[in-house]
């Protein structure tokens, strides 16, 4: 729908504009305008519209090595001269011979830079000396979410407006160069040791089962609470898994639910029965059960088969409005060369058939 008008706007003002002055925009210009505006307003609304499809998945893995060295100095400052008459030459003058960096390299394949540009070899940056070879490292990855194209169209649940207060507007992501939290605490007093531990469990698991856990702890005392978690955050990225548990007393979980894309019924059941009773203290016999029914059950749906719900996509927010502002600007814009410039060189001649038809005519 929202195409649809986007095009109305060069066709009603290109229109108009061809009725009102006939004799300065001949049809082939009136045709080319439509033209441009249509390819520029389509190709601008499906380039906005996988934008709005954009999503993020982190993958979980560890620091491999630690990385410093030297390398060209990156310091320069710009010196122009003058030559002559409407002549400068410029050329970059070097602070220093070298300059150093360093970075860490992860298993996942990356390469995060801690600082890439220090004249002083003895400035070791203290986020590289924190830095460990073992040490949990996490990294995100640009993908496609096709159920962000239109969400009605898979939840199918109504989350309470009381709960869905409750949920983050933002899911975890990275910070810090390369971690992330993988405990969402709502009002519950978490231990350390959730974290720690489900740091361990995603770098251990993240790139081998294409996983990425994330505990969320309520006192909540309703189960529908997981409902609103599911609708706000849309099942959360493709690899994920939110494992949502309940703990009213903030000492010992009493439901759990399960919020991932992927079509794994066993896994879901598995965690919802084995997780209950087991006390917040005892996060390491939580996490065993987590790791063992992973290592039995997890295998994560491919989006390819929601790739339909693209058709439905379209630009979001400020986004849409911006593609209005474009259409209408570019349709006068257009109309206006159009009414300034003979395009084809056929204004000069249409007038002089008309001219001639009418002094025929007399």
């Amino acid at each position: 729908m929202s195409l649809f008008l986007l095009l109305l706007i060069p066709v009603v003002i290109c229109g108009v504009t061809f009725l009102i002055f006939r004799s300065q925009i001949t049809l082939k210009e009136f045709c080319l305008s439509e033209a441009i505006c249509s390819v520029i307003i389509f190709s601008c609304f499906k380039l906005a519209s996988c934008g709005a499809m954009q999503d993020t998945e982190i993958l979980g893995g560890r620091v491999v090595q630690k990385n410093h060295g030297s390398q060209n100095c990156c310091h320069c400052i710009l010196i122009c001269t003058s030559c002559g008459k409407d002549c400068t030459t410029c050329h970059c003058q070097y602070l220093h011979a070298v300059d150093y960096y360093w970075s860490v390299s992860l298993s996942t394949g990356d390469d995060i830079t801690v600082d890439s540009c220090e004249s002083n070899k003895s400035n070791v940056p203290r986020r590289w000396t924190e830095a460990y070879v073992g040490e949990p490292a996490f990294t995100s990855r640009f993908y496609a979410n096709y159920l962000l194209a239109d969400p009605q169209s898979i939840l199918r649940k109504t989350a309470q407006p009381q709960f869905l207060k409750q949920v983050p507007e933002e899911r975890p992501g990275i910070y810090d160069l390369y971690r992330t939290r993988k405990v969402v605490s709502l009002g519950v007093k978490v231990p350390d040791s959730w974290e720690s531990r489900l740091q361990e469990l995603n770098a251990d698991l993240g790139a081998s089962k294409q996983i990425d856990v994330t505990f969320i702890f309520t006192k909540e005392k309703d189960p529908r609470f997981a409902d609103a978690i599911e609708t706000k955050w849309i099942y959360g990225p493709k690899n994920g898994l939110y494992i949502v548990a309940g703990v009213p007393d903030g000492k010992v979980i009493t439901w759990t639910r399960v919020i991932t894309i992927s079509e794994v019924e066993l896994l879901k059941v598995s965690l919802r029965d084995k997780l209950v009773n087991i006390s917040l203290d005892n996060s390491a016999q939580a996490l065993i059960i987590v790791r063992s029914i992973i290592g039995n059950y997890w295998k994560r749906t491919s989006l390819e088969k929601f790739k339909y719900l693209a058709t439905s996509a379209e630009p979001k927010g400020g986004w849409l409005i911006a593609m209005f502002i474009l259409a209408l600007l570019l349709s006068i814009g257009v109309t206006a060369w159009a009414h300034k410039v003979d395009i084809f060189g056929e204004e000069a001649l249409a007038d002089y058939y008309s001219r001639h038809f009418k002094r025929r005519s007399l």
